[in-house]
């Protein structure tokens, strides 16, 4: 049976000590806790299917925020995040490059696409099969905002 973290969306830290760092939120954002985010004009806006570079991952819900207002967030180049799967991700091995697919509070590993590059696959985690939607992996992200992995 699936334990309750398999049904949490969106992306947290491994380490439950990340480092977090407050930056500035762009206008009209709804962010949640585990939203990947993309910095647009130097402020912190939501990340789309088709983000090709990633700042990192929002730490706190943030909606109805003025521009400017400070948002937490963890923007290591270095942190490994956990996230699940979509669908059956058999296809997929440490090292794969996959896309991340959804909207806020609802973003996973996209088990199905392979064009954008944003984040690097490091192994499948808690004993999940591969071949289960919703598998939990961890990750870097691979287009960092702030330095980039190959």
């Amino acid at each position: 049976m699936a334990n309750q973290a398999h049904n949490r969306q969106g992306f947290y830290p491994k380490n439950p000590d990340a480092k977090i760092t407050h930056l500035p939120i762009a206008a009209s954002q709804t962010l949640n806790k585990g939203d990947a985010v993309i910095l647009s004009s130097g402020l912190v806006a939501i990340a789309l299917a088709d983000s090709a570079v990633l700042a990192g991952v929002v730490a706190q819900d943030a909606s109805g925020k003025s521009a400017g207002d400070l948002v937490a967030c963890w923007i290591d180049p270095d942190e490994v995040f956990i996230g699940v799967a979509d669908a059956d991700s058999s296809s997929l091995t440490a090292g794969s490059e996959p896309d991340i697919i959804g909207a806020t509070s609802a973003m996973m590993i996209d088990a199905d696409a392979s064009a954008i590059y944003p984040i690097k696959l490091l192994k499948v985690e808690g004993g999940d099969a591969a071949a289960t939607a919703r598998c939990r992996w961890s990750f870097k992200i691979n287009k960092h905002a702030f330095a980039q992995i190959d």
